[in-house]
């Protein structure tokens, strides 16, 4: 059985500046040609214990209401330098609800997957609230929250944000707080924008075009991976599919190799850097190496406690000489990571704006990799429940992805897992078997 709570409709808005990305990705979204659609952000929790439907639903729309990016849509089709943030009071953060308590076996498997499916969807960025929630109930006293906001306003990085604003949030209301005093703004999305595009008509604008121009001469903004693809065209007719390749590894196997690397410290996100990169070395046999990884850019003490879309990418691109072995191929990432830190605030749709005017050199010219790594935030800890950190993704999700998502996340306090999601109507399974086996091998030293 599956219920909504119903929901009032907004009325009250005020208009907003966008970021330089949410311009370049409403651009991608708004055009029909666009070779590139963005899915959302999808997370959640296990939850055990007494929960109050009612009580979960008002603290996500409490913390909806504390932060203007989670009020934020785009209803003007086909604009990009602004959208329209509805006033605290007239958002709802929707809960669907859904009974599993009655099936089993394979209908309970297929009736969650339905369900990750739907959470995944596109949302409509000209439609509110670009926000979602479901609230799968397993058992009298097992539930799954399942979350997901639409990737213009919110990143990975905001989910540690969010966790810790709802369990702030359900305390206050559990104990009999004031909502209306809860529910006052916080944090605003749009004064980033507004502040980042003041600064990009400075002179650190033009500092960082000086140093990222050599850097994406010739791979920039998408550098291909150059991994073999399948050699036959898939059936234009089929539908495209999503796979998802990982394994777990021990932590302590990956901080005893970057301990006894001769090139002295490396910081994990390095250390998985340098493995992809040699790896892709080893597949290719190319020297000129370059991925794309994520910066948080939460350089401030209001960025770092703001929800909203602030992770961006970096192009990261080495030279190694034949035969180069994997600890000075390592401190050759190492310079790299470090040299660009001092630029890593240019938003990367800047650059490829300023760098690369030619509009038909904004595509890939073949697919490329994205390199995370991350530790995913703690579970939020709230009153009479017991509650876990959950991640609800169907592989689905990368069924239009035309780059390798490696990620590089720490599962717990033994166990890192290494995964790379795919589209597995672009590549052979056994390519990215061979070639992430390969990573795995240079981040353990084996």
């Amino acid at each position: 059985m599956t219920t909504t709570l119903e929901l009032d409709r907004p009325t009250a808005a005020r208009r907003v500046p966008t970021g330089i990305k949410q311009a370049g990705r409403l651009e991608s979204v708004f055009d029909q040609n666009s070779w590139r659609r963005w899915p959302p952000c999808v997370f959640g929790l296990l939850i055990d214990g007494d929960l109050d439907v009612s009580l979960i639903q008002r603290a996500l729309t409490c913390v909806a209401r504390r932060h203007a990016s989670l009020r934020t849509y785009f209803p003007d089709h086909g604009a990009v330098d602004h959208g329209v943030c509805l006033a605290a009071e007239t958002i709802e953060w929707p809960v669907e609800v859904i009974d599993l308590r009655e099936l089993t076996g394979p209908a309970l498997a297929a009736a969650q997957t339905r369900s990750q499916l739907a959470l995944q969807e596109y949302f409509d960025p000209t439609r509110t609230p670009l926000i979602r929630a479901q609230l799968l109930r397993f058992g009298d006293k097992r539930w799954q929250l399942g979350l997901a906001v639409d990737h213009l306003v919110f990143d990975g990085s905001s989910i540690a944000v969010l966790f810790d604003e709802l369990e702030l949030v359900y305390r206050e209301l559990r104990r009999g707080g004031d909502e209306s005093r809860l529910a006052v703004e916080i944090s605003d999305f749009s004064a980033f924008c507004a502040e980042e595009r003041q600064v990009l008509r400075g002179p650190l604008a033009l500092n960082a075009l000086e140093y990222w121009r050599p850097i994406w001469d010739g791979v920039g903004p998408y550098p291909p991976a150059g991994l073999p693809m399948l050699a036959e065209a898939p059936n234009p007719d089929a539908r495209p599919t999503g796979a998802i390749w990982s394994r777990k590894l021990p932590l302590a196997a990956l901080e005893a190799a970057r301990s006894g690397s001769a090139c002295g410290y490396v910081s994990p996100f390095t250390q998985a850097a340098s493995a992809v990169l040699f790896a892709l070395g080893e597949m290719t046999g190319r020297a000129d190496r370059a991925l794309l990884y994520t910066s948080s850019r939460r350089f401030t003490a209001q960025a770092t406690e703001m929800i909203g879309d602030l992770t961006d990418k970096c192009l990261l691109r080495v030279h190694a000489e034949p035969g180069l072995g994997f600890d000075e191929h390592t401190a050759l990432v190492r310079d790299a990571v470090l040299d660009a830190a001092d630029h890593a605030e240019t938003p990367f749709e800047f650059l490829r704006e300023t760098l690369l005017p030619n509009r038909a050199d904004h595509r890939p010219k073949g697919p490329f990799i994205i390199l995370n790594v991350d530790s995913p935030p703690s579970a939020p800890r709230l009153d009479g429940l017991s509650v876990r950190t959950a991640w609800p993704i169907d592989a689905d999700v990368f069924s239009e992805c035309t780059w390798l998502a490696v990620e590089l996340e720490r599962t717990d306090a033994e166990w890192v897992t290494l995964s790379c999601g795919f589209q597995s109507t672009l590549f052979d399974e056994r390519v990215i078997d061979q070639f992430m086996t390969r990573v795995a091998a240079s981040l353990i030293r084996i």
